[in-house]
């Protein structure tokens, strides 16, 4: 059974609410550990085998300071949102945790999971991806609710989202920690799902940066590439300051009477960073 314990707050799982979540006339409880169970439905499934020892350690010498948190299913308690300090804790020998207790749906709690693992940065691209899909499913929340719900950008959900068009072998690189979002995204601009692997691949034998895959990606035999338009000494001059300006690759096509100029971004971070160079 459950008795009142003294615990730390705990911050609330979804982002900007910043208050300490409690249960109905529960608040901080102290649970014995063989009555809690692991929730089936975690968003995360690979657990990073250094960070967990790091936690080990540190729960035998301090014990657990943050309290999980529960919900009441049969009898026991099951996980709402701690899935890897219940862990850690388990091999650390600990009898009790520290609990809120918090009673709610089984969608909620998905929700409160996945967002707790989106805070602490421990999904992995494709957990994510894989996490996005099935809450948006199972609330049917288009992308732009999933982001505000989750306190995440309507690009980062859509591009996560993205890696699941790529095909299983490819996932799997970025399951396993071998390829970053990074590395998805300039994979998805190639056309050809052969091409795809192959670059993927070769990605992940040598090593390759996300700049180098862009680069691969914009050389795809076949495709043709835009004619270059002449560009004076005083407009590639221009064009180079605003390079070091804006911190990123910057054309300008045309002449002072008429033109365009073309700043790119490559990730909704570095969109983010010019629009602030911008004050837009």
């Amino acid at each position: 059974m459950a008795k009142q314990a003294l615990g730390r707050g705990f911050e609330s799982l979804i982002p900007g609410k910043g208050r300490q979540p409690q249960a109905a006339g529960k608040g901080i409880a102290e649970i014995q550990i063989n009555e809690i169970r692991a929730n089936p439905d975690q968003p995360r499934k690979n657990f990073n085998p250094e960070k967990m020892d790091e936690l080990i350690r540190s729960i035998k010498e301090n014990g657990l300071i943050e309290p999980i948190v529960v919900k009441e299913s049969g009898g026991k308690y099951e996980i709402v949102a701690g899935e890897r300090r219940f862990i850690a804790a388990q091999r650390a020998g600990l009898k009790a945790l520290p609990a809120v207790i918090k009673n709610v749906t089984p969608a909620k709690q998905f929700e409160l999971a996945l967002a707790e693992n989106i805070i602490r940065e421990e999904l992995n691209p494709l957990e994510e991806a894989q996490a996005y899909k099935r809450i948006m499913e199972e609330n049917k929340w288009t992308q732009d609710e999933a982001a505000d719900k989750l306190g995440r950008s309507r690009a980062t959900v859509a591009n996560t989202l993205r890696i699941l068009k790529l095909t299983p072998e490819i996932q799997q690189y970025i399951k396993d920690g071998e390829l970053s979002l990074g590395h998805a995204k300039a994979i998805l601009a190639i056309d050809d799902k052969n091409r795809q692997k192959a670059v993927a691949s070769l990605a992940v034998r040598k090593g390759l940066s996300v700049r180098e895959v862009e680069s691969m990606a914009k050389d795809q035999p076949g495709k043709k590439s835009a004619p270059k338009k002449s560009e004076s000494a005083e407009m590639k001059s221009m064009a180079d300051k605003l390079k070091i300006f804006f911190g990123t690759k910057v054309k300008i096509n045309g002449s002072y009477k008429k033109g365009n100029i073309i700043i790119e971004y490559y990730s909704s971070e570095d969109f983010d960073r010019i629009m602030e160079i911008l004050e837009i």
